[in-house]
């Protein structure tokens, strides 16, 4: 082998350089991730940072890709992420007969027992190809908002739509960008008022930074996390960095959006009643600069007992949705 390696490098000098020097560098990668992994809370998974997985990343990352592209690239990063996730589900043995005549003895999920419950926006990304590749399964939503004109507000929690059985089922909660945590522990919250196990939870997400992670194992260290990438950290506005940008209006099509509890009359309060005397409540309308085939909230809103605030945003714990 040194024989070799002596006499590549005497005939091939140039080239082993340049090659020597990609092989140092990936190795160095590698290290650096090996050592990264090392550093987060027990209980996460982070996908292989291969060439494959990194391709993927670049195209997410570039601010330039259309959103074509970037829905493209996001199933397909989805796709990765959630065959990882669902290597931590509860399988059960299963023995079939092959065409040849012969017993295999494999295993066996069922769909049923999985609940997908998606933190809207950038959940349903997931939960649209889990149920692709589980259509069996039982579904879920939550939506948390964060006001716009004062942070101090924090992230509120204005749906939680869970089948009754939940607490019988596997979930896997879906997020698309995890930064500060913060909408991932109410999430979770929501999912413990409803007496789920911690451990009977899969958290799968495409990008986290490593401050989310931590902040959502301090408050539930028993469940399982599944990421496509760690990234470096937070930035001065708490986003995750370096990033996906704002994922629901990337992936969706949309602008910035955001609600407003408006009258059908211009100021005046509303005379009209529901049949019981009791004055109609003013309508809460979702306005948004296009149009998009995202979770129309609108319909969902009234629902909610929480209040509605004028002129919310709701971009969930910064660039999560």
């Amino acid at each position: 082998n040194n024989d070799n390696n002596i006499n590549s490098s005497q005939h091939h000098h140039h080239h082993n350089n340049n090659s020597s020097s990609s092989s140092s560098g990936s190795s160095l990668k590698d290290e650096l991730q090996r050592t990264f992994v090392k550093q987060l809370p027990p209980g996460v998974s982070v996908l292989p940072q291969n060439n494959s997985v990194v391709a993927l990343q670049t195209v997410l990352r570039d601010a330039q890709t259309d959103t074509e592209e970037f829905v493209f690239h996001t199933d397909r990063f989805c796709q990765m992420v959630l065959a990882e996730t669902l290597h931590h589900l509860p399988y059960r043995a299963l023995t079939v007969q092959t065409p040849t005549d012969t017993p295999f003895v494999g295993v066996d999920l069922d769909p049923s027992r999985i609940c997908a419950v998606s933190i809207v926006r950038g959940g349903d990304a997931l939960k649209n190809q889990l149920l692709e590749m589980m259509p069996e399964s039982v579904v879920g939503e939550i939506i948390i908002a964060q006001s716009g004109s004062d942070k101090a507000i924090g992230p509120r929690l204005y749906y939680c739509k869970l089948p009754k059985n939940v607490h019988k089922t596997t979930v896997i909660v879906m997020d698309a960008v995890i930064s500060t945590g913060n909408n991932v522990v109410m999430a979770l919250q929501a999912l413990k008022d409803h007496h789920v196990q911690q451990r009977n939870i899969v958290l799968s997400c495409l990008i986290a930074s490593p401050q989310g992670l931590r902040v959502i194992k301090r408050s539930f260290p028993d469940i399982r996390i599944v990421c496509g990438a760690i990234d470096a950290g937070l930035d001065g506005n708490m986003f995750s960095s370096p990033g996906l940008g704002a994922f629901g209006d990337r992936y969706f099509g949309t602008d910035d959006y955001e609600f407003e509890a408006k009258s059908e009359e211009s100021s005046a309060p509303s005379t009209s009643s529901g049949g019981n005397g009791v004055p109609a409540q003013s309508p809460t309308s979702l306005t948004r600069r296009q149009s998009s085939s995202a979770f129309d909230l609108s319909t969902q809103l009234p629902e909610i007992e929480a209040p509605v605030i004028g002129n919310l945003r709701p971009r969930n714990d910064n660039n999560d949705q």
